[in-house]
């Protein structure tokens, strides 16, 4: 389980302006960990404060947002197959479906028709039954209607992820 100094260190670095994903597994690897990447950065980066870092931490806490950083032992294991994969993610919920090995995305437009939503929620039921864990983006429309129907099974107790692209303290 990662400490506070570790989490912070990581808010630290991939909020600090025109750090992405790449940059901050560039520059970790580059200084051998995140603190020597921090400690050690060029000063064409901003870093971004270690105050500002934990009234992150302090908001998500107070939000029950759980920080899962990529040595977080809850951390999507199969994410850290991506080069550029983010090294910090925000969940909310139950983080033990995040290591499904059998994962399937159901994605699609807003403005989906009946049948759409229909066959996208139908797809997710049948799937969830076959323990695929269904991920979408939980917009309304297909991704909205493949949540519904993977929640519906296993007797209305089935399991979804929703990745968001805002944050879990944005409704969109």
């Amino acid at each position: 389980m990662p400490s506070k100094d570790e989490i912070l260190d990581y808010l630290q670095l991939i909020n600090t302006e025109n750090i992405g994903p790449k940059t901050f597994l560039q520059l970790t690897k580059q200084f051998g960990s995140v603190r020597q990447a921090i400690e050690k950065l060029p000063p064409r980066y901003k870093l971004f404060s270690r105050k500002d870092a934990e009234k992150e931490l302090d908001l998500a806490q107070h939000l029950n947002v759980k920080i899962l950083i990529d040595c977080d032992p809850e951390f999507p294991q199969t994410l850290l197959n991506i080069s550029d994969y983010p090294p910090v993610l925000y969940a909310l919920g139950n983080t033990e479906f995040l290591n499904n090995n059998i994962c399937l995305a159901i994605v699609g437009s807003r403005n989906a028709s009946i049948n759409g939503r229909k066959l996208s929620s139908k797809i997710a039921y049948d799937l969830t039954e076959q323990n695929i864990l269904v991920v979408s983006g939980m917009a309304r429309g297909i991704d909205g209607a493949a949540h519904k129907g993977a929640m519906y099974a296993h007797n209305q107790q089935g399991a979804t992820v929703a990745v968001l692209g805002t944050g879990v303290d944005i409704p969109y």
